[in-house]
């Protein structure tokens, strides 16, 4: 989060991935019109194996914005 913090401030938002390696946190940043954080729900990678999927497209999804 801190790498975030200090980039300059941009129109795209920029996103950001947190895990603790059982538990993955998704967040996303936007600077216009005020600097908010937006945050995911918890996805928990070992406990419902179906999470992992979701998990993978949602970064597939990140990758197709940037």
């Amino acid at each position: 989060m801190g790498q975030i913090q200090v980039r300059r401030t941009t129109d795209s938002p920029l996103f950001g991935l947190l895990t603790n390696g059982d538990e993955v946190l998704f967040l996303k940043l936007t600077a216009r019109p005020n600097r908010c954080y937006g945050l995911s729900r918890t996805f928990s990678l070992y406990t419902v194996a179906s999470e992992a999927q979701q998990v993978i497209q949602i970064l597939k999804s990140i990758g197709n914005t940037l």
